[in-house]
């Protein structure tokens, strides 16, 4: 009886550890993971629109002849990125 035991827990924990392996490598890969909890598809809508204007988040509609005589639309492909590492400096310009 002691042996069914210890090999039922001995199976448990090998079970245990081969899922969350291959959890762990989906998620390496790219896929979502399968224990975490999916996120809701309201908290997504419910973002504040404030928050991508302060990032600087491209305009997700055409852009219309108003908004371009405004200057909307030059402002923003006019603005440069600078990245710089240890290695290497880089400017990126959004035209």
């Amino acid at each position: 009886m002691k042996n069914d035991f210890r090999s039922s827990l001995l199976f448990a924990v090998f079970f245990m550890s081969l899922l969350m392996l291959w959890d762990h490598w989906r998620i390496a890969n790219g896929e979502p993971s399968m224990l975490a909890p999916r996120p809701s598809a309201v908290a997504a809508a419910t973002r504040p629109v404030a928050a991508d204007a302060s990032r600087g988040a491209i305009p997700a509609g055409p852009v219309s002849g108003a908004q371009a005589a405004d200057g909307a639309v030059a402002e923003l492909a006019a603005q440069r990125v600078t990245i710089q590492t240890d290695v290497v400096k880089a400017t990126l310009d959004t035209r």
